[in-house]
């Protein structure tokens, strides 16, 4: 019976001291976060772009469109959506395949060039189809839109391209690191 009692004291004094403990962290970490930015409703944040948490905001929004226009880009964005999603399965077959042959490629005791350089084509096939298929659907979507709606488009890429470049800049100054990749780039000389 003593036993019972001491065991029964020592299960609700640790429990009671579980309890305290997980009190008192709780009363420390609900304090605000300094460095947290204070978000009002209704204001943009990050991830509120398309495709980012935000489908009530258009792609082309800014470029005040009409309905006919709209419909027209809605109908080429969704034919190429359709194009690379009608290959998914076979993409990623590919990929896989391709990536154990890399893998093999990398274990083997002996480097096979001509394996590697045909592997090396495969992969620029691929990245030359895809910049053609970018580069079609920018020129239907543009041939869709009136000449000053290309020139605010053009300025809208040229300030996203900005924005990047600054934040990668920032991120360089930040961490430490003098890498390449964040270097500021030259002005195109035409």
């Amino acid at each position: 019976m003593k036993n019972l009692l001491i065991g029964t004291a020592l299960i609700v004094s640790s429990a009671m001291g579980v309890t305290a403990c997980s009190s008192v962290n709780a009363a420390t970490d609900t304090k605000p976060n300094a460095k947290a930015p204070v978000v009002q409703k209704g204001e943009a944040r990050h991830h509120d772009r398309v495709g980012r948490g935000n489908p009530n905001k258009k792609p082309f929004a800014e470029l005040n469109l009409t309905a006919d226009q709209e419909a027209k880009i809605k109908a080429i964005m969704q034919k190429n959506h359709d194009g690379r999603n009608q290959n998914f399965e076979a993409m990623k077959n590919e990929r896989q395949a391709m990536q154990s042959q890399v893998q093999s490629l990398a274990n083997s005791p002996t480097l096979n060039n001509a394996e590697l350089n045909r592997l090396a084509n495969l992969e620029a096939e691929k990245t030359r189809q895809r910049f053609i298929n970018r580069v079609q659907s920018e020129r239907e979507i543009a041939q869709v839109l009136t000449p000053e709606q290309r020139q605010k488009l053009a300025a809208m890429k040229a300030d996203r391209q900005n924005k990047r470049a600054d934040h990668f800049q920032n991120r360089a100054k930040n961490s430490g690191k003098d890498h390449p990749r964040f270097a500021p780039k030259p002005a195109p000389q035409y």
